[in-house]
């Protein structure tokens, strides 16, 4: 039975912008008994109404057309007391759009010129914003952060917690249209032609969002998992990293936060034993431990992850070194959660790790992480201020971590 626990919310969000963009809707209609005449005629007044746009400064691209038509015209005729329909004659149709920023001078010059064209075109206007596709953006943003806050509101009434977000289904996504702006359509004739101030023009989206939900207690699992989540430096070498593994550790490290978002990283990753005798003797571990040789001989990790930077995408290594860290601790927290651990190891030659793996030059390697299944003790205590912070092994090998106290490092 799943008794995973979810909640679904929706957020809207919406925004009152000010057009920028007018169009010009214009119909232009011919009707005549004649097919040819008729067809001419209707091309006729399509170039003099593209000739009084190119007088106003336009281009003849601006103008374009939308659809032409042409269809047969019938009336109804009474003969001999009975009515009928009878053929007419042809209509022909021809819608056309002019569209340019919202200029209220120029837009009373186009409608003057139009109401003085001798071809007397169907005139509508319609508003937009330039920038629609970004208003939408920015507005599917805000309608996701609304959907995170009533659910915290929520999920606090009912006693609980959030957990993950496992869905969100945006509201007009692909597949279904959608009108950001509201058209504000207005008709004019020649004794009309200013347009007004059109009306703001209203833009909203909504967003279902579905979380997961924990007990407030679940907190404390993140917290045993970091505690969990050691240097180790002895491991079971019976038990083998998977590439799959490692992919998906680095696969939790793609998502995390990155300076600026450039993302500069890319991963060596190592299971195979070749590999691994290549990288481990380049190692250096347990520097505060001199009279000790880790990892013990058969207690090496059975995997590594290299963070190498592709120095081709960003070539300032410096910059980027809270990244590093930022990746390889969600790595291992990655690898905690299955049971697993590692370390970083920072001593190491970069220039000989690259010629052992045969990296290309563009790639600079950062930190090397090492994997596998603990296999050592590890305590942490709490060490009072001036007390030493060296770790340290007792006569059975525990390895011990003094960490500082709270109350100490909070301001």
């Amino acid at each position: 039975m799943n008794d995973i626990r979810t909640l679904s919310v929706t957020g809207r969000a919406e925004a009152a912008v000010a057009p920028d963009l007018v169009n010009v809707e214009l119909t232009l209609t011919r009707r005549g008994p004649d097919y040819e005449a008729c067809v001419a005629a209707s091309s006729a007044d399509a170039d003099s109404l593209t000739a009084a746009v190119l007088a106003l400064g336009f281009d003849e691209t601006d103008l374009k057309t939308r659809s032409y038509q042409v269809d047969t015209d019938y009336e109804d005729r009474q003969e001999n007391g009975v009515w009928r329909r009878v053929f007419a004659g042809y209509r022909v149709t021809r819608e056309l759009r002019l569209g340019f920023s919202l200029d209220a001078e120029r837009l009373g010059r186009v409608l003057q010129a139009l109401a003085e064209s001798p071809v007397h075109p169907e005139c509508r206007l319609s508003y937009a914003a330039i920038n629609a596709e970004k208003i939408g953006e920015k507005l599917r943003a805000e309608a996701v952060r609304d959907a995170f806050e009533k659910a915290e509101t929520l999920a606090h009434a009912a006693g609980l917690a959030l957990g993950s977000v496992i869905r969100i289904d945006a509201h007009g996504g692909s597949g279904a249209p959608r009108k950001f702006a509201v058209n504000a359509m207005r008709a004019f004739d020649e004794a009309k032609i200013s347009a007004g101030t059109p009306e703001d023009l209203t833009f909203s989206d909504s967003v279902d969002v579905t979380f997961t939900m924990v007990k407030p207690e679940a907190a404390e699992d993140f917290i045993a998992l970091v505690k969990r989540s050691r240097s180790f430096r002895g491991y079971d070498e019976s038990r083998k990293i998977t590439r799959e593994e490692l992919i998906s550790f680095v696969d939790c490290a793609r998502f995390a936060p990155s300076s600026v978002n450039r993302q500069p990283f890319q991963y060596v990753l190592a299971c195979e034993q070749a590999d691994l005798d290549k990288i481990q003797p380049l190692t250096g571990w347990a520097r505060a431990l001199p009279d000790k040789r880790l990892p013990y001989p058969g207690k090496r990790p059975t995997a590594f992850i290299v963070i190498a930077q592709n120095t081709d995408w960003e070539p300032d290594t410096s910059r980027f070194l809270k990244d590093v860290g930022i990746v390889a601790q969600t790595m291992l927290l990655a690898a905690a959660a299955k049971g697993l651990g590692g370390i970083m190891i920072g001593n190491f030659s970069p220039e000989k790790l690259s010629a052992a793996l045969d990296l290309p030059a563009n790639l600079r390697p950062m930190l090397i992480v090492a994997f596998g299944r603990p296999d050592e003790k590890i305590v942490l205590t709490e060490v009072s201020p001036g007390g030493s912070l060296d770790y340290y092994r007792d006569e059975n090998d525990v390895h011990y971590v003094p960490k500082r106290r709270l109350e100490d490092i909070i301001l």
